[in-house]
């Protein structure tokens, strides 16, 4: 599975290269950057397969390949605002599925989501959600700033090449990789199903697409391996 994650990364990375205009920004940067953005893509292309034309989870993956093809230009805000559009349809999705209406996306959804989660799993989806919560509001805050540093049009558009520029789209790359990761790590408990008759190998890198904390949770929810 490694090896076909790495050929999926190295073939859309050398797809960029021969595109001259996409190379006038591009840098050893951009290809960190990418590689985040890629895995991210790829963990959801595995869940959409898993979970059979789910609108969307569907969309969640539009948004992240959208993202992965604007990152040669590190565009951090529109990055920022695709990244709000998976937080919307990821919500909805949980929302449907735990079969919720009717609430907002802060203190009620967690009160509804009682009768479907057991008390420990609940904790946990939780303390995501309150991340996948934190970015929509650090993206909403940058997509909502009208800061032109009182250039002339000519000289903001030029700055796009700054250093700045560099430094606000690794953040909104930050930013997106918490978000698919929050979802990866929900999905694997709210459809334990799927992920435990994952091939192995699938199953391995979507495990391998986690923090180490929640590494061992995952651990001990599926194998009752004990955290320390």
């Amino acid at each position: 599975m490694e090896n076909l994650v790495e050929e999926s990364f190295n073939s859309i990375l050398d797809l960029f290269k021969q595109n001259i205009f996409n190379t006038v920004m591009f840098n050893n940067q951009s290809e960190k950057q990418l590689r985040k953005i890629h895995d991210g893509a790829y963990s959801i292309a595995i869940w959409k397969n898993e979970i059979n034309s789910d609108e969307q989870i569907n969309e969640i993956l539009s948004n992240s390949i959208q993202i992965l093809h604007i990152g040669v230009f590190k565009d951090g805000k529109v990055t920022a605002i695709l990244t709000r559009n998976i937080i919307d349809n990821f919500l909805k999705y949980l929302k449907r599925t735990c079969e919720i209406v009717g609430v907002n996306y802060t203190t009620d959804l967690y009160t509804k989501l009682k009768k479907y989660f057991d008390e420990k799993n609940l904790k946990i989806v939780k303390d995501k959600l309150i991340e996948i919560w934190g970015v929509y509001q650090s993206s909403s805050d940058y997509v909502h700033s009208t800061n032109s540093n009182n250039l002339s049009l000519f000289n903001n558009v030029k700055s796009y090449s700054t250093k700045q520029v560099d430094l606000n789209y690794k953040s909104e790359v930050t930013n997106l990789e918490k978000v698919l990761k929050a979802i990866n790590f929900i999905l694997i408990i709210l459809e334990p199903n799927k992920y435990d008759k994952m091939d192995k190998s699938i199953r391995e890198f979507i495990f391998s697409y986690n923090s180490e904390d929640s590494k061992a949770i995952i651990r001990e929810h599926f194998y009752k391996v004990k955290i320390r």
